[in-house]
């Protein structure tokens, strides 16, 4: 179970800084993937180039608002996200 909050947290956080969002407790000041190394990182900033404003780089949707493009990688794309950064086991 904490496993599962854990990676919704890793997820949530990739998907907040596609958006160009702030991480989510800006009082830490650091994104939740930041914790896992540079590989991680690197996999995130590569993912972050796919992006072209607020379209999914799986799906290719296109998004007006950033809380939606950021629901939408969250619910849809979790594994994916997971895949690409090599969390995934």
């Amino acid at each position: 179970m904490a496993i599962a909050k854990e990676r919704e947290a890793l997820v949530r956080s990739v998907a907040r800084f596609l958006a160009g969002l702030k991480p989510k407790r800006a009082v830490i000041g650091f994104y939740c993937f930041e914790r896992y190394g540079s590989r991680v990182i690197d996999r995130v900033h590569e993912l972050k180039r796919i992006v072209v404003g607020l379209t999914c780089p799986f799906c290719r949707r296109r998004f007006k608002r950033s809380s939606g493009f950021v629901y939408h990688i969250v619910k849809m794309h979790r594994f994916d996200v997971e895949e690409f950064i090599g969390v995934r086991s």
